[in-house]
């Protein structure tokens, strides 16, 4: 199926997977991102038991259920930009 100026449209680039978007689908991991400046093991096991020293980070994460892939709307953005940039639609 070809779109605007004869440009491929992105739903024929995937092979006929539709794609819903949520703002639900976000999972996080916790992940330490401060560290003492100490190499020393006691150190460093008293600094990973602190919450304050862990920051939130967003996981990529994309389900398949069929032919529909479920994701969340940035993941999406970054998804059709890595597919094909000139494609808008």
């Amino acid at each position: 199926m070809n779109g605007l100026l004869g440009m491929p449209t992105f739903g024929s680039l995937l092979g006929g997977f539709n794609i819903v978007s949520s703002p639900y689908l976000s999972s996080t991991e916790w992940k330490q991102v401060k560290f003492p400046r100490s190499k020393k093991v006691r150190i460093r096991k008293k600094w990973s038991k602190q919450r304050k020293n862990f920051a939130s980070v967003p996981t990529a994460t994309v389900y398949q259920m069929g032919n529909t892939l479920y994701m969340h709307p940035a993941i999406e953005a970054k998804f059709r930009k890595s597919l094909l940039p000139n494609v808008t639609t």
